[in-house]
């Protein structure tokens, strides 16, 4: 059996010291300067709409309520709740179909099953966003010290809230708009084209041509 060496020991006690944690995590300094303040969408949602149905079609109460909610759809999502049951997934997909035919995206619409949701209602919740504001002016330091070298603690503050004001869709900020999809026509013209060696590209416009004037030299 070996026996450690009290110098070890104390060696292992110092080392077990030095990778204890408190629990509490370290803040990340931001990479850059201008990475002190960044751009935030703020999400909310409404209370949910619910819709009972008794047959494959929306009545007139029904269809007016969906009208309010559609109307207020610009930089929106609505997520659609239904039960599992083919019938229940049918009531919201005429929900949103509906939806869809009064200018509503479709990319803006999601759908959402539980188990527990009563099979012959469709709740539509509505989720709003907003850019966070910043309030730039609560504290001002000396602009003057430059001795650091180190930026103030407002620098990028109202660049970064002047962009969050301009911004029309706060979607974006939260999360890349979703693409359109592909033009198979297209694709299948330009590959032919391909095959056959023939241009790829679109005709030459002559209107877009122009010249440099020299009159004036």
């Amino acid at each position: 059996m070996k026996t450690l060496s009290v110098p070890a020991i104390i060696l292992g006690a110092f080392t077990l010291t030095a990778c204890a944690s408190d629990g509490q995590p370290n803040a990340v300094a931001p990479l850059l300067p201008t990475s002190q303040y960044s751009l935030e969408a703020q999400a909310r949602e409404d209370a949910p709409v619910h819709l009972r149905f008794s047959a494959d079609r929306l009545s007139t109460n029904q269809m007016t309520a969906l009208d309010k909610l559609s109307a207020r759809s610009d930089s929106t999502d609505i997520i659609i709740t239904t039960g599992p049951r083919p019938t229940s997934e049918s009531y919201g997909r005429l929900v949103s179909d509906y939806l869809v035919s009064q200018g509503v995206d479709p990319r803006s619409v999601s759908y959402r099953t539980v188990v527990e949701h009563p099979a012959d209602i469709v709740s539509l919740t509505l989720v709003s966003y907003r850019a966070r504001n910043l309030d730039c002016n609560r504290s001002w330091e000396n602009l003057s010290r430059t001795a650091s070298n180190t930026p103030h603690s407002n620098f990028g503050c109202a660049v970064t809230a002047n962009m969050a004001a301009q911004i029309a869709d706060p979607r974006d900020i939260a999360a890349p708009t979703a693409t359109t999809p592909a033009d198979a026509g297209r694709k299948t013209t330009v590959i032919d084209k391909y095959r056959k060696g023939e241009v790829t590209s679109s005709a030459d416009n002559a209107a877009a041509t122009s010249a440099i004037s020299d009159a004036v030299k």
